[in-house]
């Protein structure tokens, strides 16, 4: 059973990874490569750098949510380490067509940090790769996970949730100020996705809030095996702390949308910020489909599609969008030697089987 999963696993891979390279040929054909010499010669120095530090303080920002949530669910760690997780975390997903593999190695990763320690705990040992494994193998249903890795994984996905809200709410907010660039009638249509958007989140956390939803949430909890899951929804999505997510999420990404514009205007090209709100959170969402390699290609792809309609053109785009990708991976590359590192366990190698719930 496990060689045929492999082979599946490694055959999926072979395909995604075809695909990326199938997509960057085609965006390559729609390049004038004598415009990309000159956009290559200009290159602005100061405008990567400026793209560096928004990439890593988007970043820090997104790991810095995703600490909260976990020290909420009663999980130990300072909020820096729970950022050098989600950077290493990124930096793994680089390589791979999903970010399943990335989001479970900092799931685990936590899970283990939070093992019951003692003083005579013995001192940190290196097991390379170790929460990459553990990610392959549930993620294989080689095993089941823990009770305190269904709680980490729990937190992960609600971080995954505000994250992708907050992307979408940043894109209906480009549609609705730029839309009628592709279309009149998408300007209305973004307000009115909009306007519903933060009315059913206001809903919603009113319901989560006032324990409307205590009892189905309680229902779905048993059935996944997870404790008060209830109480660690609401530490995301209940009133009032669905707002100060959603906009935190709506900065994070916000920064990601400046970066690719330094990233752009680097290359040779000042493309309109309505135009990048419309399509970065576009590239984004397409990205997680798991039919390429962390987006490259299709990014591309989309971005020399959307940006079109403002009249820019494909050879600096494409330069953009890959200088973003390669700045990503330079900043995601001081997390790699958390890879190697294996947090400190009990001598017992006790496990804590639920975490202390904090006040939501």
């Amino acid at each position: 059973m496990i060689a045929g999963w492999r082979s599946r696993s490694h055959r999926a891979h072979l395909f995604r990874y075809a695909i990326s390279a199938a997509l960057l040929i085609r965006a390559g054909t729609l390049i004038n490569w004598r415009e990309v010499s000159m956009a290559l010669g200009a290159i602005a120095p100061g405008e990567l750098w400026r793209a560096v530090a928004l990439i890593a303080l988007s970043n820090a920002l997104a790991g810095w949510r995703w600490g909260g949530l976990m020290q909420r669910a009663g999980f130990n760690g300072r909020r820096t380490r729970f950022i050098g997780l989600f950077f290493a975390g990124g930096l793994i997903n680089q390589a791979l067509p999903t970010t399943l593999v990335g989001d479970g190695y900092r799931a685990f990763a936590a899970a283990s940090a939070g093992r019951a320690v003692t003083r005579s705990a013995a001192p940190t040992s290196r097991l390379p790769l170790r929460g990459i494994t553990e990610a392959l193998a549930i993620f294989g249903t080689l095993r089941n996970p823990s009770s305190r890795e269904r709680e980490a994984l729990l937190m992960v996905a609600l971080d995954r949730s505000l994250g992708l809200m907050g992307n979408i709410a940043l894109g209906t907010a480009g549609l609705a100020l730029g839309g009628a660039m592709i279309a009149p009638w998408l300007a209305t249509l973004g307000l009115w996705v909009l306007g519903l958007m933060l009315v059913c989140t206001l809903i919603v956390g009113a319901l989560i809030a006032r324990g409307r939803l205590n009892r189905a949430l309680c229902a779905v909890g048993a059935r996944l095996r997870l404790v008060q899951l209830d109480r660690r929804i609401g530490f995301a999505w209940g009133w009032p702390h669905n707002l100060r997510q959603l906009a935190l999420s709506i900065l994070v990404h916000i920064l990601a949308v400046g970066a690719l514009g330094a990233c752009l205007s680097a290359s040779g090209v000042v493309v309109p910020f309505t135009a990048l709100l419309v399509g970065m959170p576009a590239a984004a969402i397409l990205t997680l489909l798991p039919i390429s390699v962390s987006g490259w290609g299709l990014r591309e792809t989309t971005l020399v599609a959307l940006l079109a309609l403002w009249q820019i053109p494909a050879g600096p785009v494409v330069i953009g969008s890959i200088l973003y990708g390669a700045l990503s991976l330079l900043v995601y590359l001081p997390a790699a030697p958390m890879l190697l590192t294996r947090p400190r366990e009990a001598a017992t190698q006790s496990r804590v089987s639920s975490p202390v719930v904090g006040r939501p």
